[in-house]
């Protein structure tokens, strides 16, 4: 079973059988379908073999299907579009749309990423301006970071020479046994001298 059909130059069945490498003479569409005894068949466009969903775009192209009051295609979005389409012969215009949509896509993209490095920047001058002005604010002096060192030295000594104080004076207040108490002492005293110094 074969079919020929005079296609329009705006009919957008030339964009999808080119698209697959076919070619369009003399304004018609040869389609062939051959069907097997055994259900299974063969459909030919243009004499190249052809799947059935390709036939089915085609035909879906091709062909409305009439109701009562509607035509079912024009319920589909797409085709639609595909159809205002071809009769305004658009598609030289959607291309450059596209390719300027994608374009502008991008730029929106690289605004965003420039943003976001001018905020970070900000956020670091803000960090760093601080970190300066308390800088300054401190008022260092050349060698004022060993005096720092030594006090925080001495304070980090300050509990265990506490705890010697202390058992020495419990050792003086006889808490300790005779023996007990004057190595407490001994001890005592020798940290104490030791931190002291």
């Amino acid at each position: 079973m074969s079919a020929v059909i005079s296609l329009s130059p705006q009919s957008a069945v030339r964009t999808y059988v080119a698209q697959r490498g076919l070619e369009i003479e003399d304004d018609e569409l040869i389609i062939t379908r051959n069907v097997k005894q055994t259900g299974r068949g063969t459909i030919y466009v243009q004499g190249q073999p052809m799947t059935r969903n390709d036939l089915s775009v085609i035909t879906h192209l091709l062909f409305d299907i009439h109701g009562q009051s509607e035509h079912q295609s024009l319920l589909i979005s797409e085709k639609q579009r595909t159809i205002l389409d071809s009769y305004s012969n658009s598609e030289p215009l959607i291309k450059n749309y596209l390719i300027s949509y994608n374009d502008l896509k991008e730029v929106e993209k690289e605004i965003i990423r420039v943003k976001d490095q001018i905020q970070d920047a900000a956020k670091e001058e803000d960090y760093l301006s601080f970190v300066v002005k308390e800088i300054e604010s401190a008022s260092i002096k050349k060698g004022e970071d060993e005096e720092l060192l030594e006090e925080i030295t001495m304070l980090t000594q300050y509990e265990l020479l506490s705890d010697n104080l202390t058992t020495s004076y419990h050792a003086l207040k006889g808490e300790e046994g005779n023996n007990g108490a004057l190595l407490s002492l001994r001890s005592s005293y020798h940290s104490i001298k030791k931190y002291h110094q």
